[in-house]
């Protein structure tokens, strides 16, 4: 809802008038009590580091690869070579055939020399770090 709305909302209540307390009541948020806050559940509780997962894949034209889903920790070359790149390599041949360029951004993990040597090692092109242009992570 836009500020907008809720001052117009705002202030059609009060013209009916309403408290301060019922107009928050309407728009969902502070409870009358502490009692009617906890059972309407009207503490928001946060948590402080959310658990969070990565997926990865690739898309292109022709289609995408499989959905790689990370629940764990974070991406280093070593896993992004190990768990990641086998899929890319298998599902892109499949799904374009053996030449094809494989396109990346600037991650840590994209970037790191063992990274850039095991693309040259297995893909039959693929642009390397050097070829991405500065200040331009979503390019691709």
């Amino acid at each position: 809802m836009k500020s907008e709305d809720v001052q117009k909302i705002v202030l059609r209540l009060h013209s009916q008038g309403l408290s301060y307390r019922k107009i928050m009541e309407h728009l969902g948020g502070e409870a009358p009590s502490r009692e009617q806050a906890d059972v309407n559940g009207g503490i928001h509780r946060k948590t402080k580091f959310p658990q969070g997962v990565m997926v990865w894949l690739d898309a292109c034209y022709d289609g995408i690869t499989r959905p790689i889903i990370i629940e764990q920790g974070t991406i280093n070359h070593q896993r992004y070579i190990n768990d990641i790149f086998p899929i890319a390599l298998k599902d892109g041949r499949k799904l374009m055939g053996d030449q094809f360029t494989f396109q990346q951004d600037s991650a840590p993990a994209h970037k790191d020399h063992h990274t850039q040597a095991w693309c040259k090692d297995h893909f039959w092109d693929f642009w390397q770090a050097s070829r991405w242009p500065p200040n331009s992570p979503d390019f691709n």
